[in-house]
């Protein structure tokens, strides 16, 4: 299943836009009614809803539907995603061994992505100078993948594919 994506240009009279935004909070576990469901309207419980997300980013609830409060729905269900599924979580558990950054035997064994992996994220925003907020957005996810692989094919410039490198960066 493809992650919902609510674009930044949200229209409210589009009834895809609208039924994107329900799929996207009702896979946040927020309750929408299922006559605005089915209606594809926004409704008091969809005000409801943005509300909730919009406390949960310390933006001011008022249920509108802005660019940070449709970001903050974006990092939510992405985060939701990834850290929901246990096999995602895996995933993003060998993500961090690949960046030296530590995470409960626990939480691997159990590929669950609690109070440590949330440290761990925190500590990889803060590493790369992002808001660390312990959230894993696309942008962060993103960022981790690319500083693995600079890792991975880094080379001092002493021998040859050093020197390649570091000419190629240029």
């Amino acid at each position: 299943m493809p992650i919902i994506k609510l674009p930044p240009q949200f229209r409210a009279d589009h009834k895809t836009d609208i039924a994107n935004l329900h799929t996207a909070l009702t896979s946040l576990n927020l309750t929408i009614d299922a006559k605005a469901l089915a209606e594809k309207k926004i409704d008091t419980t969809t005000t409801e809803a943005i509300k909730e997300v919009q406390k949960k980013f310390d933006l001011p609830p008022n249920g509108t539907l802005d660019e940070k409060t449709l970001s903050a729905v974006n990092i939510s269900v992405h985060d939701n995603h990834v850290t929901a599924n246990k096999y995602r979580t895996a995933n993003l558990h060998s993500l961090f061994e690949k960046l030296k950054i530590d995470i409960s035997p626990e939480e691997k064994n159990k590929r669950v992505a609690r109070s440590d992996t949330r440290k761990a994220i925190e500590k990889f925003q803060t590493e790369e100078g992002l808001p660390a907020d312990g959230r894993l957005s696309e942008d962060v996810l993103e960022k981790m993948h690319n500083r693995i692989i600079k890792d991975k094919f880094y080379a001092a410039p002493k021998n040859q594919r050093g020197i390649l490198h570091t000419t190629l960066q240029k």
